[in-house]
């Protein structure tokens, strides 16, 4: 189970989804944390503003009296004479509601404070006054004691020359803050791991579901066997990652279908086709031994045995040919070579033949066409053809070779007057052992895998054979070999 690709699945989107989640968590509760001291801070530097703007008057007439209310609202008593109108609205009186305010002199020693204080008295530390006596203003968290946190602004008051006089600290309690906080991270403590749950079992639904086809995949491929090769995927959907998967499958089938009725029937063929000789030699040889025959019949029965020798060594040389190929085995000799002596020396090597049977050969070729290719190779395709357009042939017909330049290849086109291809045979003259006239082999001779070897010589030099032809009227064989 713990190996299966549905549990590494489920276990990976769990993981991520739990990182996802508690990165996103820490985000969320962090960001609403700023949020609230943000709004903390900026009431009591507000405050402390309303505070410093209200007894920072600086005039040589004017006395100000701090006095702290039973409540902890901050009254500021104006005394003095020739006060300015415009101020009254200003410093009549200032009352920071639900806050603390101390007030500190320039030696760190606390003025005034609020009565809701207490007992408690919050000093400024050496470092902090310091920085205070600067001109920075700064915030401060501080725990009273286990049950009281208070956030304090120090806020250093400076005369019209920018010099600090002294020093405004604004606090306020925490308590309400840190609920919202535990209450909000109790609520992220309970959504997360249920959101975690239900993803889970989403999860594992959905994992089940994606990965049924795979299941099906794997039911259908235990069905197929030698015995059964037709058996197919159920495509359900061929446009995701597991549909393209099933037809790939299928085609894979496909041609492994293909290949293994091609090697039965390369099989039976070869089979066949050894078969014959062998049972030829055999007759032969038990119809001499029956009783004593003249050297002249002895002379027969051996050339005719020879013959047979030929064929059962002609069709194991081309087996082993084909069986190397498919193995890649088989390795090309490519060099530049003069296409137009290959042809040459290929029709005087086959001119007997033709002579034989009263054919005439036709050549028309370009001058210097050079390619890349295995000359012997190139040659056994050109013996080939050209074999088989005198096999095939009618007596006093005509067998032409014609060889062309193009732009980037070269073309070879060679054509028979003879008895020609039906066209239902065509699509397989290719194919090993297959032949269009079963009844003419042991008079013509060949096993059926020359074109084989044909085909696969041309590709093996990244070019093209093609045929056409007419029954009774002749056959072209096409041959598109690139420079």
């Amino acid at each position: 189970m713990f190996k299966s690709i549905k549990f590494k699945l489920i276990l990976w989107y769990f993981i991520v989804l739990a990182l996802i989640l508690a990165t996103f968590s820490l985000l969320l509760y962090f960001s609403y944390r700023y949020n609230l001291y943000s709004r903390i801070d900026g009431s009591l530097q507000s405050r402390a503003e309303a505070v410093a703007s209200l007894i920072n008057i600086q005039k040589p007439d004017l006395i100000v009296r701090f006095n702290f209310t039973e409540s902890g609202y901050l009254n500021i008593d104006r005394i003095g004479i020739n006060y300015p109108d415009t101020l009254y609205p200003f410093i009549d009186q200032a009352r920071i509601y639900g806050q603390f305010i101390q007030i500190v002199d320039l030696k760190g020693n606390i003025v005034k404070k609020s009565s809701n204080l207490g007992e408690k008295t919050i000093y400024l530390r050496k470092d902090l006054l310091d920085e205070a006596l600067k001109g920075n203003l700064f915030f401060q968290t501080i725990r009273l004691d286990q049950n009281i946190t208070i956030r304090f602004l120090t806020y250093p008051v400076k005369d019209w020359q920018g010099n600090v006089i002294y020093i405004i600290q604004a606090g306020t309690l925490l308590n309400e803050v840190q609920a919202s906080l535990e209450k909000f991270s109790l609520g992220l403590m309970v959504t997360v791991p249920a959101t975690l749950l239900l993803a889970l079992l989403g999860g594992f639904i959905m994992a089940g579901r994606v990965l049924k086809p795979i299941e099906e995949i794997n039911i259908t491929a235990k069905k197929i066997n030698a015995e059964n090769l037709a058996q197919r995927l159920h495509i359900n959907n061929s446009g995701d990652e597991i549909g393209k998967l099933q037809i790939t499958l299928n085609q894979m089938f496909d041609r492994l279908e293909n290949a293994f009725s091609a090697q039965k029937r390369f099989t039976a063929d070869a089979s066949h086709e050894l078969r014959t000789p062998l049972t030829v030699l055999k007759g032969e040889i038990e119809i001499a031994l029956k009783k004593t025959r003249s050297p002249e019949e002895y002379k027969e029965v051996l050339e005719s045995n020879m013959e047979e020798v030929d064929r059962l060594t002609n069709i194991v040389k081309d087996l082993l040919f084909l069986a190397k190929a498919d193995d890649g085995k088989t390795l090309l000799n490519i060099e530049e070579i003069q296409l137009n002596t290959i042809c040459e020396d290929t029709i005087k090597q086959i001119e007997f033949l033709a002579r034989e049977k009263k054919i005439q050969i036709e050549t028309h070729m370009d001058s210097d066409i050079k390619i890349k290719g295995d000359a012997d190779k190139i040659k056994q395709v050109l013996l080939n053809l050209l074999d088989n357009g005198i096999k095939y042939n009618n007596e006093y017909g005509k067998v032409s070779l014609i060889v062309c330049k193009k732009e980037n290849y070269a073309e070879i086109k060679i054509s028979d007057t003879g008895i020609g291809i039906p066209s239902e045979d065509i699509p397989h003259i290719f194919e090993r052992f297959y032949r269009v006239d079963r009844s003419r082999t042991r008079e013509i001779g060949g096993s059926g895998l020359g074109l084989a070897i044909v085909k696969w010589i041309v590709e093996a030099h990244k070019g093209t054979i093609s045929v056409t032809s007419v029954k009774s009227e002749g056959t072209i064989f096409t041959l598109i070999l690139p420079y």
